[in-house]
């Protein structure tokens, strides 16, 4: 029986992973603590009343941010860099929705990143945008291109997934873009959830969270 593209696919996603974790083991550690944040988030979440019809809006938006999380970090791990990228400016847009229901801005069009005012992410935003559209031709070394004499210049395309040591600057974006979700959801269960207190997160934010990052060498982190 002949292989199918999906079985090779799989064959070298996991050898993507595998080289990805022995070059950077903490990188497990750090997923999985994030894993952890995000089971928690959506535990708690279990107990919080709605009041209002901006709790209404709230509470999707979060649960389809987590959903992308795990998405994201199975993309990561085996090193597809644009299918991550495409997330990750979904899951931007997902917290400028949730800031501009929470001005209470207009919803009745594509949520605008403005709404994070002067933020670095507003930045990111637009790095990614480049990204997922191909803006620039460099963007195409994502793809895998490969030239053993210069890689400067691309040749060929790696259809599969491949190790690339350039998804850590991905991954690097990835906690920042969960960062600015963290934050919100500290001011959002305070306001929600009876004798909730920050001081547990607080302390796996900059005890673990921040210090396997700098670990690593994630360029957010340092």
């Amino acid at each position: 029986m002949s292989t199918t593209l999906g079985n090779i696919r799989e064959k070298t996603r996991g050898e993507a992973r595998k080289e990805l974790l022995e070059r950077h083991p903490s990188l497990d550690f750090l997923f999985d603590q994030m894993d952890n944040y995000m089971g928690n988030l959506i535990k708690r979440m279990t107990d919080i009343k709605t009041t209002n019809d901006k709790d209404l809006h709230f509470y999707p938006l979060i649960v389809t941010f987590v959903r992308l999380h795990y998405s994201i970090v199975d993309f990561l791990l085996s090193c597809d860099v644009i299918e991550a990228s495409v997330l990750l400016r979904k899951q931007i847009e997902i917290l400028a929705r949730f800031l501009e229901v929470e001005k209470d801005m207009k919803q009745d069009r594509v949520p605008n990143v403005r709404a994070f005012g002067e933020s670095h992410i507003r930045r990111l935003y637009g790095e990614l945008s480049e990204i997922v559209h191909y803006a620039k031709e460099e963007n195409y070394h994502l793809l895998g291109y490969e030239n053993e004499t210069n890689p400067v210049e691309p040749t060929a395309i790696q259809v599969m997934s491949k190790y690339d040591g350039r998804v850590l600057d991905t991954i690097s974006n990835h906690c920042e873009v969960f960062d600015h979700f963290f934050k919100l959801m500290l001011n959002y269960q305070s306001r929600l959830i009876a004798g909730y207190i920050t001081e547990e997160e607080d302390h796996w934010y900059n005890m673990q969270f921040v210090p396997t990052g700098k670990r690593i060498g994630l360029k957010y982190f340092c």
